[in-house]
């Protein structure tokens, strides 16, 4: 089962242009035996968090580096490598790569881009463009199973590929600090690639199969249904194509990155599980779709927080008497432990909506695939279903 969020990529029409692309840092020297050969990835969510690999050396001694004005702790792998952690930006903005050791200090101009929403070229290797494929892979928590008809947690990794686009699959999505009424997109790509019977995501000795299905005479790939110990948690998952199609055989390791599950939501009755009264519950105190959402705005916070990526509400709105779909509100910002619909979102619905309200921490990336010579954006959400009814 594939992931509302999902969903809305595949079935909506698509947004406008994604704006222009990033180009690849320039590469610059530094004192004698100290230099930068690659900033590798050279872009990563606004929110930071993600690991970065920069080659080349004279890595020696007490080595630190920058983002700009950021200043992050390095760890030394070996004289010609180090890893860091891209600091928290807060807006999208391309920056310096300063790097500094005992042998002095080497800057790599517009060495790393911090974006949400649009990949950057790679113009570095001078082969590797454009978005050629995506992996979904989610985790929902749903509080009243009853209410949805539905077991808990529901895991789901979905994957399919193309040629390369420009566009990618999450650009439909509202900036950080923004909201949407009725999101809508279609995938950046319309003749999806057949690559095999099958592809792999293997995290050690755990291997996930996504087998091909046809739908609407295209090539997809599918897990079907997996269990909550699929999804391991901080986690780096491979993918293996043993067939590969026109593109051969490949494996992109540390092709999707899981991240830490939400553990608490305030306030807390978004999360209360018993049978409504208006479904024949019999619930006196802690019954589903009390909680109280103000058409005045209202804020959702949440821990823990400060995790790669950004966070969404997505709100699923029902007529209170019907119980008829009547409209969706998706709501963005940065993982920051809370975030606000405001009521220019809400004021629209009547007293007495009901709401289901998907909560995820939402992780983007892009990995590059030789084999196409293109990345695959891998798209990790990690939600909660709560229910609440507007004021």
């Amino acid at each position: 089962m594939r992931s509302w969020l999902l969903a809305l990529i595949l079935l909506a029409p698509a947004l406008g242009g994604c704006g222009d692309l990033f180009l690849a840092p320039n590469v610059d020297s530094g004192p004698e035996g100290l230099w930068v050969g690659d900033v590798d990835p050279h872009y990563g969510p606004t929110a930071g968090g993600n690991l970065v690999t920069i080659t080349g050396g004279g890595f020696e001694g007490t080595v630190s580096v920058s983002f700009g004005n950021a200043v992050v702790d390095a760890t030394i792998l070996d004289g010609g490598a180090i890893t860091v952690t891209a600091p928290n930006a807060g807006m999208e903005l391309e920056v310096d790569v300063v790097v500094r050791s005992s042998l002095g200090e080497v800057t790599v101009p517009g060495g790393y881009t911090f974006s949400d929403s649009v990949i950057p070229d790679d113009t570095s290797g001078g082969d590797i463009d454009g978005v050629g494929g995506v992996v979904e892979f989610s985790h929902l928590q749903i509080a009243c199973t009853e209410c949805f008809g539905a077991t808990s947690p529901q895991v789901s990794a979905f994957a399919a590929f193309h040629n390369a686009t420009a566009t990618t699959w999450t650009s439909w999505l509202p900036d950080p600090g923004s909201c949407v009424s009725n999101p809508s997109n279609t995938p950046p790509a319309s003749s999806y690639l057949d690559i095999g019977t099958n592809i792999h995501l293997t995290a050690g000795s755990r291997s996930l199969t996504l087998t091909r299905t046809t739908v609407g005479g295209q090539a997809q790939y599918d897990a079907g249904s997996l269990t909550d110990s699929d999804f391991q948690r901080n986690t780096a998952y491979d993918l293996e194509a043993a067939d590969g199609g026109d593109w051969g055989p490949f494996t992109i390791v540390d092709a999707v990155t899981t991240g830490q599950m939400i553990t608490s939501v305030t306030p807390n009755e978004l999360l209360y599980v018993a049978t409504p009264r208006f479904l024949g519950g019999t619930c006196t105190n802690y019954c589903a779709f009390d909680a109280q959402m103000s058409r005045q705005g209202t804020t959702i916070s949440y821990s823990p927080f400060g995790v790669t990526g950004t966070f969404v509400a997505m709100l699923g709105m029902y007529d209170g008497t019907s119980g008829n779909y009547i409209g969706t509100v998706l709501c963005r910002d940065y993982d920051n432990g809370s975030i606000t619909i405001p009521a220019s979102s809400l004021s629209a619905y009547a007293p007495g909506t009901l709401v289901a309200v998907y909560m995820y921490r939402y992780i983007i990336e892009w990995t590059a695939n030789p084999a196409s010579k293109s990345y695959v954006e891998s798209v990790v959400s990690i939600g909660v279903l709560g229910t609440a009814s507007l004021r």
